[in-house]
């Protein structure tokens, strides 16, 4: 393990838009190179050993390094059929699915993600957090035509040490986290917040910048992502999730909240305009937009955007539906407007989204 202040070398990320281009054996291999130790060791292909002329993947495939943290985004689609497997070295790992779906082995715990609807119709991006104590495998079912669209996270325990020394000390805030870090394959359930999934789009796909300006807009959206999931481990503690809350909101506030978030996950609400949809809550405080943001970290404008931007992602994607239909899944009477606002938030074209299902 290097010490937490070794610098690694920072992928070269690519800007947004950039046109997917094929990932050969050799990619993988320097990939695996250049953070061997560090991340990953003992890389290999289980069934047979593609030729170097053989493309694997087509899209983005990089990794950001941070001192004892990892991020690593993909935004491909798989050309075959394989498994690969190698050992994944300790600390805490978090997975987060923005479309299309995978299928990875942590360990002995087998994880096929994807986006899901549930009974309500409301959209499920899944995600996983799992804790390697000590090193151990990691296997990839590779699948032809599968398309990827996801951010993994890797917080070392010199990461941890480093950095939280002082929360360290705080016996009741950080004993669910020292818990989950010391159990070898613990699992947790982990619903990513809207929040968070803003910042997995941001990271898959920055604004266009020169290549220094991007390395730190991702290094502060990693900084972000991790504080997310570190709050997971907060908030397992009941006492200490009640007292950090109602310092900010109260009970009323926070039911408030919850109400108008469950009411938006539902097909109520398309084509109501705000003042309707908070009458059809039964919410009449303007409050309501800035303790919105406090618990989702964006607007409720925005949240709407992001919920129905995923929903025509998805369908371009999964069902093929035409770029005129996408639009109107998003709630956009225009499809040039629709196609510029899918470019700004995922980076790439919604016929690009569309040819790479």
């Amino acid at each position: 393990m290097p010490s937490p202040r070794s610098k690694l070398p920072v992928t070269a990320a690519p800007a947004a838009g950039e046109i997917a281009r094929p990932v050969y054996r050799q990619d993988i291999e320097q990939f695996v190179q250049r953070f061997d130790g560090g991340l990953t060791t003992d890389y290999r292909f289980k069934n047979r050993q593609p030729l170097s002329s053989e493309p694997l993947l087509d899209g983005v495939f990089e990794t950001l390094a941070l001192d004892g943290l990892f991020l690593h985004c993909v935004d491909a689609r798989d050309l075959a059929d394989r498994v690969t497997e190698s050992a994944l070295q300790p600390g805490i790992k978090a997975v987060l699915l923005c479309a299309g779906n995978t299928d990875v082995v942590y360990g002995q715990h087998r994880y096929w993600l994807g986006n899901r609807a549930d009974n309500s119709g409301r959209t499920i991006n899944e995600a996983a957090l799992v804790s390697y104590a000590e090193p151990d495998v990691f296997r990839r079912y590779w699948r032809h035509g599968r398309t990827e669209r996801k951010i993994s996270l890797t917080i070392t325990p010199d990461w941890l040490q480093e950095h939280l020394h002082e929360f360290a000390n705080n016996s009741a805030m950080a004993e669910p986290l020292r818990k989950f870090q010391q159990l070898h394959m613990a699992t947790t359930p982990w619903q990513p917040s809207a929040y968070a999934l803003n910042l997995a789009q941001q990271l898959l796909a920055p604004p266009v910048f020169c290549a220094s300006m991007q390395r730190l807009y991702r290094q502060a959206r990693t900084y972000d992502l991790v504080l997310e999931v570190l709050s997971r481990f907060l908030c397992t503690d009941s006492a200490v999730q009640s007292k950090a809350m109602t310092a900010r909101l109260t009970a009323r506030e926070l039911r408030q909240v919850s109400q108008l978030t469950e009411l938006l996950r539902t097909e109520a609400v398309n084509g109501l305009s705000m003042p309707e949809i908070l009458r059809m809550a039964g919410i009449g405080s303007s409050r309501i937009h800035r303790h919105f943001r406090q618990v989702h970290g964006c607007s409720i404008f925005g949240y709407m955007q992001q919920r129905r931007m995923n929903k025509a992602y998805a369908a371009l994607q999964k069902d093929g539906v035409s770029v005129a239909l996408a639009a109107e899944l998003a709630g956009y009477a225009s499809a040039a407007n629709f196609s510029t606002a899918f470019k700004r938030m995922f980076g790439i074209t919604p016929r690009q989204a569309w040819t790479r299902r």
